[in-house]
C-alpha cells in the first residue's frame, strides 16, 4: 500500500531494485542522489500510479526504457546528471507532465519529434535537456503552445530555428551548432517568447527577417542574445525599441550605431564588432532613463563623447576600451553612479574623471 517511498540524499549504491515495480500504489519516487548504477528497470513502467520520478544524481546509463511512457499519471520526471544514452519517443505519452529535466547525461541521437505530445495535457511544461550529446535538427513540434520552457543548450544541434519555439516562453539553443537562418515554416500569430537565447552558433549573415519580425511581434518578448556568431551587417534598431536586454557581442556586425526615439533597453552589448563612426548625443539620449549596462568596447567608434555622455541616470557599468575615440571626457560622467568604468586603449585626452563609488 505504500503510496511515497524517498530514499534520496544517502550513499546507496548497486542497482535499482525490480522489486520496487511491484509496489503497485506508489505516487511518488525518490532516489535522487546517490549512488545507483545500472540501466533503469523496465518494470517501472508498472507504476501505474506514479506522479513523481527522480532519479537525479547518481550513476544511471543504458537506454531510458520506453515502458517510461507507461505512467499516464506522471507529471514530474527528474533523470538529469545521469549517464543515460537514449530518450525513446514513448515519452511522448507522458501528456500530464509538467517537469521533466534530462540534462547532463550522454544522450545522443535526434530528438525524438513525439515529445511535442509531452504535457498537452498541462497548463504548461518545463523541458530542459541542456548537456547532452542530441543532434540533428530540432523538431518542429512545438506549435500547440504546451511548452513553457525549453533548455537544449550544450549539445550537438544543426540545421536552423523552428519558429514554432516562439509559442514557448522561455528559449535556449545556446552553445549548439545552428547554422542556417532560414526559418522553419512562419511563425505564430502571437508569439508568448519572453527570452531567446541562440548565443554559440554557427549564424552567420544579416539578421534574418523572421528573428527582426519576432522581436516586433511578440509583445513579451525582453531578452535576446545572438552573441558569439558571425551576423554581419547593421544593428536592426527594432532590437533597441522592443527589448530589456540585448547581446550581440562577438559579431562581425558593421555600420553606424543605430538612433531611435525610444529605447527600454536595461543591458544592451555591442562589443566585439565591426561598428564604427561616431556615438551621438541621439543614440546617449536613447538610453540615459533605464540603461543600467552598456558595453560598446572593441569596435571601431570614433570622435568625442557627447555632452550628454553624463546625464544616465542608472549607468552602472560602462566599457568604452578598445576603440578610437578622441577628445575630452566629458566631467557631467562624474554625475553617473558608476561601479565599472573602462575607457582604456582610445586616444582621450585632459583630466582623468573622479568618479564616487556609489552608495550603498
Amino acid at each position: 500500500m505504500l503510496e511515497t517511498l524517498d530514499l534520496s540524499k544517502n550513499r546507496f549504491a548497486g542497482s535499482i531494485p525490480t522489486s520496487l515495480s511491484r509496489l503497485a500504489s506508489l505516487q511518488s519516487l525518490s532516489l535522487n542522489q546517490n549512488q545507483l548504477s545500472g540501466n533503469i528497470p523496465v518494470g517501472i513502467g508498472n507504476l501505474a500510479h506514479l506522479r513523481l520520478l527522480s532519479l537525479a544524481n547518481n550513476s544511471l546509463s543504458g537506454e531510458i526504457p520506453p515502458a517510461i511512457g507507461n505512467l499516464a499519471e506522471l507529471t514530474v520526471l527528474d533523470l538529469s546528471l545521469n549517464l543515460l544514452t537514449r530518450i525513446p519517443p514513448e515519452l511522448g505519452k507522458l501528456v500530464k507532465l509538467g517537469f521533466a529535466s534530462l540534462s547532463y547525461n550522454k544522450l545522443s541521437g535526434r530528438l525524438p519529434p513525439e515529445i511535442g505530445e509531452c504535457g498537452s495535457q498541462q497548463s504548461g511544461i518545463y523541458f530542459d535537456i541542456s548537456y547532452n550529446r542530441l543532434s540533428g535538427s530540432i523538431p518542429d513540434v512545438f506549435g500547440s503552445g504546451n511548452f513553457f520552457i525549453f533548455f537544449a543548450y550544450n549539445n550537438l544541434f544543426t540545421g536552423g530555428f523552428p519558429l514554432t519555439l516562439a509559442t514557448v516562453g522561455n528559449v535556449d539553443l545556446s552553445h549548439n551548432f545552428l547554422s542556417d537562418l532560414k526559418g522553419v515554416r512562419t511563425l505564430p500569430p502571437v508569439p508568448a517568447i519572453s527570452s531567446l537565447n541562440l548565443a554559440n552558433n554557427l549564424l552567420s549573415g544579416t539578421v534574418p527577417s523572421w528573428l527582426k519580425d519576432l522581436v516586433a511581434g511578440a509583445k513579451g518578448l525582453k531578452t535576446v542574445d545572438i552573441s558569439v556568431n558571425k551576423f554581419a551587417g547593421p544593428v536592426p534598431a527594432i532590437f533597441l525599441e522592443n527589448l530589456l536586454n540585448f547581446n550581440a557581442s562577438y559579431n562581425w556586425l558593421t555600420g553606424n550605431l543605430p538612433t531611435v526615439s525610444f529605447s527600454s533597453l536595461e543591458y544592451f552589448d555591442l562589443s566585439h564588432n565591426r561598428i564604427s563612426g561616431p556615438i551621438t548625443s541621439k543614440f546617449i539620449g536613447t538610453l540615459l532613463n533605464t540603461t543600467r549596462q552598456l558595453d560598446l568596447s572593441f569596435n571601431q567608434l570614433s570622435g568625442p563623447l557627447p555632452a550628454n555622455s553624463g546625464d544616465f541616470l542608472s549607468l552602472s557599468y560602462l566599457d568604452l576600451s578598445d576603440n578610437k575615440l578622441t577628445g575630452k571626457v566629458p566631467t557631467s560622467i562624474e554625475k553617473i553612479p558608476l561601479s565599472y568604468l573602462d575607457l582604456s586603449h582610445n586616444t582621450f585626452t585632459g583630466k582623468v574623471p573622479s568618479i564616487r563609488p556609489p552608495p550603498f
